[in-house]
């Protein structure tokens, strides 16, 4: 494999990890991979590392190396008591700042301290001026100071900022008409002003995220919203926007801003649940809602109506949540949600079971229901394992135009290799409403069953307890071929 053409060898190390250590293990196998190493440029061009020493000092090898190839940097930074070859290696970057065209940082501290000026500041926070930049993305550590950001990127397309502070004087350099996607999060510095000059100063801005993570300030009169009103149009490519805001300025921003545009995708993220304040301002515009999702960790309200537009509720405080039975109480008595949903996704069994009992969906058939199930990782499982989802599952959930049951895997536990018990699969099934001479479809999404035995068994017992149901599976399910 030495002796290996040097067309050959070129291919394969165009298909290595960009890990900085991994190249440099590369380069060392043999003299003559270290040659045809040392002339391919874009070898070195593109990285990713941190946070050791030895990653970090090997950066400025790296960029000897790259000649005047464009640069893809990926840095992971860890500080904590030592933090000089961390600093070492973001300076180094700073005469290569016209060649960068992706830069993506990540900071993390101990909560004991603070990144420190000298570590960034050199390469974000001195007015560089980045002209290849096309993507940047930083993460800022989640203890002590947000470090400050100053540089200009005229032709930057997307930016991704986490816990970094954007001074006013600042937003004018980093926003730029070229923006495409735009994310500022926990990001002191993003109020009122700065969101009307995201809207003003990006015209090709498809996806807009902005959340100050504490709220902005809402001391503003009624007539410093009429400057969303005056400034027109704004962001006329915007596809998606989420704000997170404080209560009285989200119905303001919107209603200025978008009151004659309704956009396909909209999120709003409050400090609470505010299911009122959440709907009036973000369901205006919207037609009669199909579908109706209330996330595991019930932080996140879904819906959809029937021409495809996205309304998302959210809250960041971990003490809040939306409850089942006040949301779906509140959209069925607002916004008539009984009356036409079509899909309703949910783990929380119990709380679904009471809300339709009480107000029932309406529609005589058509009618989905998505259950995200806890899917494992590994085989076999312990009793106890298998058992503990099922607890929250004793209440019959009866839903008369059911036509379809799908088990998918919950976005908050699902891993690389989806596993489902089967007597979760069973347990819900059992505690279905069927009503007779009613056909209804169950799906496992291709899911993995697990069972003591074999797959091929525990398919059999699924198949035989959907007969026995006199349900039908889905035409997947059924042509699925077990390896």
């Amino acid at each position: 494999m030495i002796n290996l053409v040097p067309d050959i060898l070129s291919e394969i190390m165009s298909r290595l990890p960009p890990n900085i250590n991994q190249k440099f293990t590369f380069a060392q196998v043999s003299r003559y991979w270290r040659e045809v190493a040392l002339q391919d440029h874009l070898f070195w061009s593109s990285f990713t590392g941190g946070p050791t020493k030895q990653e970090c000092y090997r950066v400025p090898m790296l960029l000897e190396h790259c000649g005047n190839a464009p640069l893809h940097v990926e840095l992971h930074l860890n500080s904590g008591h030592i933090v000089d070859w961390h600093a070492d290696a973001l300076k180094a970057l700073v005469p290569y700042a016209t060649r960068i065209e992706t830069l993506a940082l990540r900071f993390w501290v101990y909560s004991t301290y603070s990144l420190p000026d000298s570590t960034t500041g050199p390469l974000l926070n001195s007015g560089l001026e980045f002209p290849a930049l096309r993507t940047l993305r930083l993460e800022g550590p989640t203890w002590g100071r947000r470090p400050s950001l100053f540089f200009s990127a005229p032709g930057l397309r997307t930016l991704d900022v986490e816990r970094f502070t954007v001074e006013p004087a600042s937003w004018r350099t980093i926003l730029q008409p070229s923006l495409e996607t735009i994310r500022m999060h926990e990001a002191p510095g993003v109020g009122i002003q700065a969101i009307l000059d995201v809207f003003e100063r990006c015209p090709n801005a498809t996806s807009i995220a902005l959340d100050a993570g504490g709220g902005y300030d809402t001391e503003h009169e009624d007539e410093f919203f009429e400057a969303f009103r005056r400034q027109r149009p704004l962001a006329p490519a915007l596809r998606e926007l989420k704000l997170g805001t404080s209560n009285p300025d989200l119905g303001r921003i919107l209603k200025a801003a978008f009151s004659d545009v309704v956009l396909p995708v909209l999120s709003a993220c409050l400090y609470n649940s505010d299911v009122d304040v959440l709907s009036e301002a973000l369901l205006p515009g919207v037609g009669p809602l199909v579908y109706f999702e209330l996330a595991s960790g019930a932080q996140v309200v879904e819906l959809r109506d029937d021409a495809g537009l996205i309304r998302r509720f959210e809250c960041w405080n971990d003490d809040s949540s939306f409850e089942m039975d006040w949301t779906w109480d509140y959209l069925c008595e607002h916004y008539n949600l009984h009356k036409t949903v079509r899909e309703i996704r949910t783990a929380h069994w119990e709380d679904l079971a009471d809300a339709v009992e009480r107000i029932p969906p309406q529609l005589p058939d058509g009618i989905t229901f998505v259950y995200p199930s806890h899917w494992h990782m590994r085989w076999p499982l312990s009793a106890g394992e298998e058992d503990q989802e099922n607890e929250d599952i004793t209440k019959t959930l009866s839903i008369a135009g059911l036509s379809r049951i799908e088990f998918v895997p919950d976005a908050d536990f699902v891993g690389d290799c989806p596993q489902m018990v089967l007597k979760t699969v069973l347990c819900v099934l059992a505690h279905i409403e069927s009503l007779p001479g009613r056909d209804i479809k169950v799906c496992i999404h291709g899911g993995i069953l697990l069972t003591a035995d074999s797959e091929v068994d525990a398919l059999e017992v699924f198949r035989a307890a959907v007969l026995q149901k006199t349900w039908t599976m889905c035409s997947q399910c059924l042509e699925r071929r077990l390896h």
